[in-house]
């Protein structure tokens, strides 16, 4: 089974947030990301993971950037 990629403004509707902030976040490395060509997807996979771990974070009482 491969794994599901997804587009940019695919991944900013599901999160509810700007490409432009899709950028930032990936810019600073805080967002699993692939380069495909010229193109750029997410993994659903990853980010899945990536939003259950910053969940666990704010439960801990850490602060995030993001």
């Amino acid at each position: 089974m491969s794994e599901e990629l997804i587009t940019e403004s695919e991944l900013a509707e599901w999160l509810r947030i700007s490409k432009s902030t899709l950028h930032k976040l990936r810019s600073d490395g805080l967002l699993p990301f692939q380069k495909i060509g010229d193109s750029i997807r997410y993994s659903r996979k990853d980010i899945d993971d990536w939003l259950r771990h910053r969940k666990f974070n704010k439960q801990q009482g850490e602060e995030e950037n993001v």
